[in-house]
């Protein structure tokens, strides 16, 4: 194998690989975002160094002619907060990418393994992608996908650092101590499922306006909100607790409070989101929002749409002025 012939076709790469991050990381984001799945810490992405290439060839007696014959060229990993997640975004890839392999780790250790749990793809861009000028030439590189909940990565993280990745590697009196701290980590995600079940079906036997639940919480604010406010303003991950603050800071306290304003305000919110939606747009303005929103006639989310019908209800003056007050008191 000619080493110096591989490094001056990885660096000749490099550019292409970089490119092909760029364009999975931000694939990635739109797909779950689109689909409200929560990650537990920003998406991780990284091109593999020249140093750890060598490595691996070492390592693996590799013979490769060329550096896209690496299928972990380019790596990103999801660390996903919820476990049921995994499932559907198991689809969602198989659905927008080109899987070249797949493969669920946890299904291939024994007994003597511990909590290590991870989805692997080695993925390429779809056809049809390729037929854009800007990603004609990333058809060649592989990137390898790694999916997994917020506490299988603490434990794989941690065996890595620890080097106990099997039970042999373990000295013998800390065997009981890390056993549990994997049984810990696993419950962790069991013990999530089960509580988004409850949330759930909390959130569908609650009879919004019917008396029996009328006190405002995060989740029946939600459920009110996406029942009376347009789907297109909605974003992924808005902020119902401090919205809760607010709307409570106000004297908005009950599913009916809320229900009222909204109905009062309705016409108003439309009028005022579609007037910021056209400015933005002749101006050419996205900071805060996207392209995309905007193009569409939507600037405001939900939470920002409640917040122009409470100015409009009480006068602007008035209710920053509570909210500030509100917010000092934290």
């Amino acid at each position: 194998m000619q080493f110096e012939t591989l490094k001056k076709d990885y660096f000749a790469n490099l550019h292409t690989a970089n490119n092909i991050k760029n364009v999975v990381v931000d694939q990635l984001y739109k797909l779950v975002e689109r689909n409200d799945i929560p990650l537990g810490v920003p998406l991780e992405s990284r091109i593999k160094t020249w140093e750890s290439i060598l490595d691996k060839i070492d390592r693996k007696s590799l013979d490769i002619k060329k550096i896209t014959e690496l299928y972990d060229l380019v790596g990103a990993r999801l660390i996903l907060l919820f476990r049921k997640d995994i499932v559907f975004i198991d689809k969602i890839i198989k659905e927008s990418f080109k899987i070249i392999d797949s493969e669920n780790v946890f299904d291939r250790l024994d007994d003597s393994q511990f909590g290590y749990q991870s989805h692997h793809y080695i993925i390429k861009l779809p056809d049809d992608w390729l037929s854009v000028p800007t990603m004609s030439d990333l058809g060649n590189v592989c990137v390898e996908l790694q999916v997994r909940t917020l506490s299988q990565h603490i434990w794989a993280a941690a065996s890595h650092k620890l080097q106990y990745k099997i039970e042999s590697n373990v000295p013998k009196p800390l065997r009981r101590s890390i056993y549990r701290v994997s049984a810990l980590l696993e419950t962790v995600d069991i013990e999530f499922d089960n509580i988004l079940i409850q949330r759930e079906k909390y959130i569908n036997q609650a009879k919004i306006g019917s008396g029996a639940l009328e006190t405002l919480d995060v989740d029946t604010l939600a459920k009110t909100l996406d029942e009376m406010l347009p789907a297109a303003n909605k974003k992924y991950n808005e902020n119902y607790s401090k919205l809760l603050g607010d709307l409570i800071a106000l004297n908005i306290n009950t599913v009916t409070d809320l229900r009222l304003l909204l109905d009062k305000n309705k016409d108003y919110m439309i009028k005022i989101d579609k007037e910021q939606a056209f400015q933005r747009q002749d101006e050419g303005d996205y900071s805060g929002t996207t392209k995309e929103r905007i193009e569409n006639g939507v600037f405001f989310a939900h939470v920002g749409l409640v917040r122009a019908a409470l100015r409009n209800e009480f006068g602007k003056d008035a209710v920053d002025s509570i909210l500030k007050a509100s917010m000092d008191n934290k």
